[in-house]
């Protein structure tokens, strides 16, 4: 079993864990136990898994982002939560509601003491509570994020002040088409939260922006790119990826986009938008094995072997 211990900066939940994994240790010959850095974790989760039955990451709860759901929601079983921010669980349980890992506030009476043995005592009770209880979670298959979503375009090396993609998106919006625009970032990318209407999501970027280690994410939410014919060698770059992702991308006509007539582009980008709205409805997230980092889970069985994942 995988368990994130979440605080407001990482040192008592890092505290916490040397507490609980030592009393485990000399106390119970049936468990072993092992706790480490996130980073650390995350990185050695394979030969973790292998050789121990819990093991324990400790770190900041702020971690559990959008943009790092995919990470942690595949990596683990229960997420707790210390006392001194739990006002933050309602929002880390929505972050990963499409995951099998359970987020739940950790006991003060479990957390607050720093006391081995009775903290084990008390943590070992609610850890088979809730092995039950995740079981239930995994059997139902929620284990991606799969949740509908609105046209996500992204933009390679434009400006969103300039007044040719100005025209172009109230040529759109004329048409009906409510537009959102946005500077990119990953947090950004996986941000839910906005309450706003909106058809497609714009969000400006850069070449540096498609990283082959930012890739992976960024593919799972943007829908199709929009590359201006002055940075269309990044696109070459890159097209390997893209392809891999089934991502369509198009570069604005130099001819349309040097005269500024962002209208007319809009116009001549309708086929390329239809096409994007068909792909995103139909097609399901690929995964490309040379992308993804960190390798895939293996098959493991839970903490008191009630089931089995990979």
């Amino acid at each position: 079993m995988f368990i994130y211990v979440g605080c407001a900066g990482g040192g008592t939940s890092s505290m916490f864990c040397k507490k609980i994994v030592d009393e485990i240790n000399q106390a119970d010959e049936n468990l072993t136990a092992v706790f480490d850095d996130f980073a650390s974790v995350d990185r050695k989760q394979n030969s973790y898994g292998e050789m121990y039955d819990l093991v324990f990451a400790y770190g900041s709860i702020d971690q559990i982002r959008f943009d790092t759901a995919f990470e942690m929601g595949n990596l683990f079983d229960v997420v707790f939560v210390a006392p001194q921010v739990r006002y933050l669980t309602p929002k880390k349980q929505e972050i990963l509601e499409d995951y099998p890992t359970l987020v739940r506030d950790i006991e003060m009476k479990i957390f607050g003491t720093m006391n081995g043995p009775v903290a084990y005592e008390n943590l070992l009770d609610q850890l088979i509570h809730l092995d039950f209880e995740r079981g239930a979670v995994s059997k139902n298959g929620r284990t991606t994020k799969n949740r509908d979503k609105d046209i996500e375009l992204f933009i390679l090396g434009g400006d969103r002040k300039d007044a040719f993609f100005k025209k172009m998106f109230s040529y759109w919006e004329s048409l009906g088409i409510r537009t959102r625009v946005e500077s990119y970032s990953l947090q950004t990318l996986y941000d839910f939260s906005t309450e706003e209407e909106f058809d497609l999501r714009i969000l400006f970027g850069n070449s540096s922006h498609l990283s082959k280690e930012e890739f992976p994410k960024f593919a799972k939410r943007i829908d199709g790119l929009l590359v201006s014919p002055l940075v269309k060698t990044s696109l070459m770059q890159r097209q390997e990826w893209l392809d891999e992702y089934k991502i369509a991308a198009q570069v604005i006509s130099n001819t349309d986009y040097m005269a500024k007539s962002g209208d007319k582009a809009g116009e001549e980008l309708l086929t390329f938008l239809e096409e994007l709205m068909s792909r995103s409805e139909y097609t399901t997230e690929p995964y490309v094995a040379a992308l993804e980092q960190p390798e895939p889970l293996k098959k493991r069985k839970s903490l008191f072997g009630l089931i089995s994942w990979s």
